[in-house]
């Protein structure tokens, strides 16, 4: 069956691009954030154009937040992984936004924990040691009290959050501050080299902190 067709003739397609280019690849555009999101990179979250101040998840596969949006979960999509077939991790989107800094050297340790030499105000093993496990069992000793059957409803988050921000302040120069080994295992693994060796001090202490922070508070608040 023959079909008649037209040939030749022109088409006119509509670009939201910028002023200087329409080539979403062309590197000296302005234009090119926007090629390149869809065709060579996603987004953890993907805007719905026909419906306002809605998006869904796209690299993440589902999000989970608290009422009053104090923070927000995001559960990767395990299909979701680079063009050379290997999975999407948490830590490689924490990494893909720290490189995107001028100058970024993940040897230079990537935020990881250390002691000594690696200490961002140079304080020893035994400083960082007694440091780690005294924030930690302070941390947790504010978690159980916080969502504890008897404290106040609807605070939990608030009081967690402000301790949090308390041991950070503290504890940042002493160590960057770890109190939770999955905080600490991600970066030195991408670090390497001394941020692995001094790895077993970020689990050993906060393990210990968070078994006595548990202790004394069933013996000092338990009903």
């Amino acid at each position: 069956m023959k079909i008649d067709r037209v040939q030749g003739g022109r088409l006119d397609l509509a670009y939201l691009g910028a002023f200087d280019s329409l080539n979403p690849y062309n590197v000296k555009a302005l234009s090119t954030s926007q090629g390149l999101v869809g065709n060579v990179y996603q987004s953890l979250m993907a805007r719905s154009l026909d419906e306002p101040f809605t998006l869904y998840g796209l690299i993440a596969r589902s999000i989970e937040t608290d009422d009053s949006r104090d923070h927000v979960v995001f559960h990767l999509d395990p299909r979701a992984h680079f063009s050379d077939g290997g999975p999407i991790t948490a830590a490689d989107v924490l990494f893909m936004i720290a490189s995107g800094k001028a100058g970024f050297d993940v040897r230079a340790g990537f935020a990881s924990n250390g002691y000594g030499a690696h200490s961002p105000g140079g304080y020893s093993l035994l400083a960082g040691f007694l440091a780690e496990v005294v924030l930690t069992a302070f941390f947790l000793i504010v978690v159980m009290g916080a969502t504890d059957s008897r404290a106040p409803k609807g605070f939990a988050g608030l009081a967690i959050g402000l301790c949090l921000t308390l041991i950070h302040l503290v504890c940042i120069p002493i160590t960057n501050t770890s109190v939770n080994p999955a905080r600490s295992t991600g970066p030195a693994i991408f670090a390497g080299g001394w941020a692995l060796q001094q790895l077993w001090m970020f689990w050993v202490a906060p393990l210990i902190g968070g078994a006595l922070g548990g202790g004394i508070y069933r013996a000092l608040f338990s009903e």
